[in-house]
């Protein structure tokens, strides 16, 4: 059998699609592989472009936060020289003000008071009583710098010797305020010197103190004492009532029961049974004065 005389033709022909057929294929491949350097090339300038945008805004924020820290730093350096300013104007209309008032030495007064006590006096026992009971809360409250917050005339008035109701006491500066602790047995021997010299307001500081549980507790002396004091009335009506009152030199007084007053006695008191012996100790008291 004779070869075709087309098969060299076929031949090349298949030949020549097999080339074109690879070189097509190459030819793809290469633009595929251009395609994706190109992709390539756009996403890292895309990438580097973003990071130069996040770095610009980081930079951006950065200065913004700079920025407010600044203002935040003068403002609150304002606030502090407005604060300064304001303390110094405060501090200097207080130390006018503390210019203006009349300085009260209040220790000299109490140690003179304590003296007087020392020598005799009831009415300087029975507040030298006071004052050791309360210590210096008794004539009252009084801030650092000696400007009070508030005053128990009853007791800082007969202290000082002066009734300080006029000028108000907004006028007063008291100064060289005493420490004065608070020791209830010292308290307690004051009031009894006091109290056997007649005393009618130590006489009932001894009879409270009587009529607790406590080293004092005795109801027949608390009874005692209640009958014999004159500084506690009850009126007919039942109300409670002092006999203790204040003249214009700040000295304290003792008034007479009214007609139709009778002596005050707690109601826990008032029916015990130890109230037969009180009464014959009360009949039996006889006040002392003690020798200057």
């Amino acid at each position: 059998m004779k070869p075709s005389p087309l098969r060299p033709l076929i031949i090349s022909m298949a030949i020549m699609l097999g080339l074109l057929g690879g070189t097509m294929i190459v030819r793809q491949m290469i633009q595929e592989a251009q395609e994706m350097e190109q992709q390539n090339r756009l996403r890292q300038q895309s990438t580097v472009l973003r990071m130069k945008e996040m770095e610009a805004e980081a930079a951006a924020l950065k200065a913004k936060n700079l920025r407010e820290n600044e203002l935040r730093l003068r403002a609150n350096e304002q606030r502090k020289a407005e604060a300064a300013a304001q303390q110094e104007k405060t501090s200097a209309a207080r130390k006018a003000d503390l210019a203006t008032r009349r300085r009260i030495s209040v220790k000299p007064a109490v140690q003179a008071l304590f003296t007087k006590a020392e020598n005799g006096d009831p009415e300087a026992q029975y507040l030298a009583g006071i004052l050791r009971r309360s210590g210096l809360g008794a004539m009252g409250t009084f801030n650092p710098d000696g400007t009070p917050n508030a005053l128990y005339p009853q007791v800082l008035y007969p202290v000082l010797g002066e009734n300080l109701s006029r000028p108000k006491p907004a006028g007063l500066l008291f100064v060289d305020l005493p420490e004065l602790t608070p020791d209830e047995a010292a308290a307690h021997r004051w009031f009894l010197r006091a109290a056997l010299q007649g005393h009618g307001g130590a006489q009932v500081e001894l009879a409270r103190d009587c009529s607790f549980t406590g080293p004092y507790y005795d109801r027949t002396e608390a009874l005692k004492w209640y009958l014999l004091s004159e500084a506690l009335y009850v009126d007919a009506t039942g109300l409670i009532h002092s006999n203790r009152y204040m003249d214009d030199t700040g000295a304290m007084h003792m008034a007479k029961t009214p007609a139709g007053g009778r002596h005050y006695i707690p109601g826990g008191l008032a029916n015990a049974p130890e109230m037969a012996e009180a009464t014959q100790r009360a009949a039996a008291f006889k006040p002392k004065k003690e020798s200057p």
